[in-house]
C-alpha cells in the first residue's frame, strides 16, 4: 500500500507510455497534415463529447466497484485482527487446569497462540498465491510445520488443529461447556473471515467490464485528434495527451484496486498487519522479546513510501 501524499510521477509515465506514444505519433500526423497539407476530416466533435460523457460514468462505475472490493477486503482483514487478538485473550484467561497440569497448559497456550500467528501468515501467503514458507511457520512445532506446507488449504488445516487442541482440553477438564463454545465461535469468525477474503480473491470483476473498458478507451483517444483538429490545429497534440492521460489512469486505477490483496505497492498491507498480529498475541503470551512493527520503504524516484 502506498503511502504518502505525492505519487511518483516517472513509474506512471513509464507504465502508460505505449498509448500514450500511439496517441502522440497519431496527434501530431493529423495536426500537421491540417496545417500544411489542408486536411479536414469530416468528424464532428459533436460524438465524442456523448461518448467521452458515457465512458466517464462507465469508468466511474467500474471503479467504484473496485473499491468496494479494496475496502471489504480491508474490513475482512481488520476482523482478522481483532478475532485474533480474542482468540489470543480467550486462550489465556479461559484455559484453567490443576496446580499439576499448569506445564502442559502453559504449552498449550503458547501452541495456540503461535498457531494463530501462522494462521494469519498462512492466509496472507494463500491470498497473495506465495508459497508458505519457513519464516510464516516459524512458530510452529517441525511436526506441525511440515503438515501444513502439505496441506491443500493451510490456514484450514491449522485451524483444525485448533479445534482439535481445544477438544482434548475440554475433555481433560480445562474448558468448561460455555468456555468450549465460546472459543469455538471464535474460530467460526475466523473461518467466515477467511471464506470472506478468498470469494474476493476467486471471483474479479467480469471480464466484459475490464476488456471493454480497456478497449473503448483506447479507441476513444486514437480517434480523438480527429475531431479536435479543426478546433484546435497544433494544439490537439497536447489536448489529445491530457484527455488520453487521464482516460489510461484511470482504466488502470480500477484494474490496480480491483485486487486488495496483491502482492505489488497497491496492495493491502498484509505483511504488517500479520506483524502487528504477532506482535499483540505473543504479547498476550507475556514475551518481550517481540518483532519491530513494519514500516513503510520509500519508492525509487519520488517522495511516497510503500508498505506491504
Amino acid at each position: 500500500m502506498v503511502v504518502g501524499d505525492k505519487i511518483p510521477w516517472l513509474p506512471v509515465l513509464r507504465l502508460h507510455a505505449p498509448t500514450l506514444t500511439v496517441v502522440l505519433v497519431i496527434a501530431a500526423t493529423v495536426a500537421l497534415c491540417h496545417r500544411y497539407l489542408d486536411f479536414h476530416p469530416a468528424i464532428s466533435p459533436l460524438p465524442f463529447s456523448v461518448v467521452g460523457v458515457a465512458l466517464s460514468i462507465f469508468l466511474a462505475f467500474r471503479n467504484n466497484a473496485a473499491y468496494d472490493r479494496y475496502w471489504e477486503g480491508r474490513k475482512l482483514w481488520g476482523g482478522v485482527v481483532n478475532s485474533s487478538r480474542s482468540f489470543g485473550r480467550q486462550v489465556t484467561s479461559l484455559l484453567v487446569a490443576p496446580d499439576a497440569d499448569i506445564p502442559e497448559l502453559t504449552a498449550l497456550r503458547e501452541r495456540l497462540v503461535r498457531r494463530q500467528i501462522a494462521w494469519a501468515h498462512a492466509l496472507r501467503s494463500l491470498l497473495r498465491g506465495d508459497v508458505i514458507d519457513d519464516e510464516s511457520t516459524a512458530l510452529l512445532a517441525e511436526p506441525e510445520r511440515v503438515a501444513s506446507k502439505a496441506a491443500a488449504n493451510p490456514p484450514v488445516a491449522l485451524m483444525q488443529a485448533h479445534a482439535h487442541d481445544l477438544a482434548a482440553a475440554a475433555a481433560r477438564g480445562w474448558l468448561t461447556d460455555h468456555r468450549l463454545v465460546a472459543l469455538d465461535a471464535t474460530l467460526t469468525d475466523l473461518t467466515a473471515l477467511q471464506g470472506g477474503c478468498e470469494r474476493i480473491r476467486k471471483t474479479p470483476i467480469p471480464l466484459a467490464y475490464r476488456f471493454f473498458t480497456a478497449t473503448f478507451v483506447r479507441v476513444f483517444c486514437v480517434m480523438l485528434p480527429l475531431a479536435l483538429v479543426d478546433q484546435l490545429g497544433l494544439a490537439t497534440v497536447a489536448a489529445s495527451l491530457a484527455v488520453t492521460f487521464v482516460f489510461v489512469v484511470l482504466d488502470r486505477i480500477g484494474a490496480i484496486v480491483e485486487d486488495p490483496f496483491s502482492s505489488g505497492i497497491n496492495g493491502l498491507p498484509l505483511s504488517a498487519i500479520c506483524r502487528t498480529i504477532e506482535i499483540d498475541l505473543r504479547s498476550q503470551l507475556g514475551e518481550t522479546d517481540l518483532p519491530a512493527p513494519l514500516t513503510p520503504v520509500p519508492i525509487p524516484g519520488g517522495s511516497a513510501r510503500v508498505l506491504r
